[in-house]
């Protein structure tokens, strides 16, 4: 084999991306032989094993790290330059991929892919995973921006994190709960409650809050949806804690009885990309195409 096979190229970011040769063979319809004879193959072109076998399976090494990276790349722009030949009106260069958090607010990351909409027929692909998959996915430019509730410090990346939105977290419940806005914050222990998830930074918030004012409320459910949690809230199962925004129409419809919040209490939205100044030119201009009003600027 004189020049690089793509073919060859693309088999190996499969089996690199799925984490095994069988995960691989899946996806790609191919049996484990003809998959480990095509890595052979690239292995033997390249000069080097691309992986460390391990009993747990593949491990990518040095120079597996490198050809991912170069891989990562190249089907990148294939997948733009397919997209921009076929799709007169999408330009090269305007495809951008975001990934999202589970706890995010779904009119919040809509208000933030309208930014980039306006931003001449970009086109947009997204999805939603746990933040250390989506870090791997930036880290290795599969994904282009992170939406996060929290900033993100990592040694080996260079990171710039933005916070776009900051709102204020208000405790709601039934009306038949309203009788705890008389010794707020402290009326909340042995309460019903439904929390956020561990891996959740405003349920860190809310702990440490609960914590500084020796309340141990009652944890009957754990979601990551404020949309369900207000739900929840409106059932009369017991009270929560989620965005000002979310919670103003059902306040103003009583349909909620606001009980109480506090100043150190907020959700943040944060924007998360590798420094890259294609990408943040797009970042900046979807920003200030959100209402100034809501958003916190860099």
């Amino acid at each position: 084999m004189q020049n690089l096979n793509l073919n060859h190229l693309y088999y190996f970011y499969t089996i690199a991306r799925e984490g095994s040769i069988r995960d691989a063979c899946k996806k790609l319809s191919l049996t484990q032989s003809t998959l480990s004879n095509q890595l052979k193959e690239l292995e033997l072109f390249l000069g080097g094993h691309l992986f460390e076998r391990k009993s747990k399976g593949l491990s990518l090494n040095e120079t597996g790290k490198k050809v991912l990276n170069y891989a990562t790349e190249i089907f990148k722009l294939r997948d733009e330059l397919t997209l921009s030949v076929k799709n007169h009106s999408i330009e090269a260069g305007k495809i951008v991929r975001i990934g999202f958090v589970p706890c995010f607010m779904k009119k919040d990351v809509c208000r933030f892919f309208r930014g980039l909409w306006n931003q001449k027929q970009t086109l947009i692909k997204s999805k939603q995973d746990c933040l250390s998959n989506l870090l791997d996915e930036l880290a290795s430019k599969t994904i282009d921006v992170i939406l996060s509730d929290r900033p993100i410090l990592h040694q080996s990346l260079k990171l710039k994190n933005r916070e776009l939105f900051k709102k204020p977290l208000v405790f709601v419940g039934h009306k038949k709960f309203s009788h705890l806005t008389a010794n707020f914050p402290h009326s909340l222990n042995g309460i019903p409650f439904c929390a956020y998830s561990d891996g959740s930074n405003t349920q860190v918030a809310l702990e440490k809050f609960f914590k500084t004012n020796n309340i141990t409320p009652n944890i009957i459910g754990e979601f990551d949806d404020a949309g369900l949690l207000q739900l929840f809230a409106e059932d009369g199962q017991g009270i929560v804690a989620i965005p000002a925004d979310v919670a103003k129409k059902a306040i103003a419809n009583e349909q909620l009885c606001h009980l109480g919040t506090s100043p150190d209490l907020h959700v943040s939205t944060w924007v998360i990309n590798l420094f890259d100044d294609k990408i943040d030119n797009y970042l900046r201009k979807c920003i200030d195409e959100i209402d100034e009003q809501q958003i916190v600027v860099d």
